[in-house]
């Protein structure tokens, strides 16, 4: 996460206790962050990847991922695990817009600074880092669902955040009517079009020279597909947008996968799914080769990756 004060990154945990038990709710996935949300599943973004057999680190505990169930039409992707986590995230229920949000992840440090804008993004280093912001609306993306927006604000605090390469299905928080912290989206992409385009900024409008940035205000610079680049005018400033993929929507399709009992689901990773078995070290009771051509690793450059 990019943040406006100080050197662009709150890479120690939040201060407050509150908070703080939401930094402990992330683990790692891959070079990515995922968030429990029951005994044995936790949420991350499908485009993030990964495969049966790899390992979710939370608390300096392994956990072994056994297989995975995604949400039609969105970037939900839930993964069981082949033991219990000691605590999960409550699951927020909606109420989104206006609120107080609490994101995480593991992006880059802010880059070259844009005078009177913003920064570029800089080196990635897969730390986790957090900051803060405020949901703004819901936005639906015909790839995805609906999307939860904020935008990267000049004068909303040292927290205030947006999202880099290396965020994607970081939690994020929103602190509910009663004070409680709850999840309520995983950290989805930057200026978002409806079409799941990425879109990249240009000091000239040309496409040889794209970039992506944590801008508080776009003005001047052109915004865009590569193909549809266009200048950014306006009368107030025009910050990035950071999209985070909705939960509350979707709650009842993931609670029907949570509810099912644990006799429903395997014990251990298909063998075939697994990266040893990909790499052709292992095969076991006559399994087939043709079998590994059916699993597709569900990884798109389209997204903040």
């Amino acid at each position: 996460m990019i943040v406006f004060g100080g050197d662009g990154r709150n890479l120690a945990p939040p201060p407050d206790a509150p908070r703080r038990a939401c930094w402990d709710l992330q683990g790692e996935w891959g070079n990515f962050l995922g968030t429990p949300v029951a005994a044995r599943w936790f949420l991350t973004a499908t485009h993030v990847g990964g495969q049966p057999g790899d390992t979710f680190r939370i608390g300096n505990k392994p956990y072994t991922a056994i297989l995975s169930q995604t949400i039609p039409g969105t970037d939900i992707a839930l993964w069981r695990v082949d033991r219990a986590f000691p605590r999960w995230a409550t699951l927020c229920e909606g109420d989104e817009v206006g609120r107080e949000a609490l994101y995480f992840g593991r992006g880059t440090a802010r880059g070259l600074e844009l005078p009177g804008k913003g920064w570029r993004w800089g080196p990635i280093d897969h730390k986790q880092s957090w900051g803060t912001n405020k949901i703004e609306r819901v936005f639906t993306s015909k790839p995805y669902g609906e999307l939860l927006f904020a935008t990267f604000d000049k004068n909303a605090g040292p927290d205030e955040a947006t999202l880099s390469d290396g965020d994607s299905g970081g939690g994020v928080f929103v602190k509910s009517r009663e004070g409680k912290w709850r999840l309520a989206g995983l950290n989805h992409d930057i200026n978002p079009g409806d079409d799941g385009i990425d879109r990249f900024y240009s000091t000239t409008g040309r496409k040889d020279e794209l970039f992506r940035a944590a801008l508080y205000d776009g003005r001047g610079l052109f915004l865009g597909t590569p193909e549809t680049l266009k200048l950014l005018a306006d009368n107030r400033p025009l910050p990035t947008v950071i999209a985070a993929q909705r939960l509350s929507t979707y709650l009842p399709a993931i609670q029907r996968i949570l509810a099912r009992p644990d006799s429903a689901w395997p014990t251990q990773p298909a063998l075939l799914e697994t990266r040893l078995a990909k790499r052709g070290g292992v095969a076991l009771a006559g399994a087939s080769v043709l079998g590994l051509a059916a699993y597709t690793i569900y990884r798109s450059c389209r997204r903040v990756s």
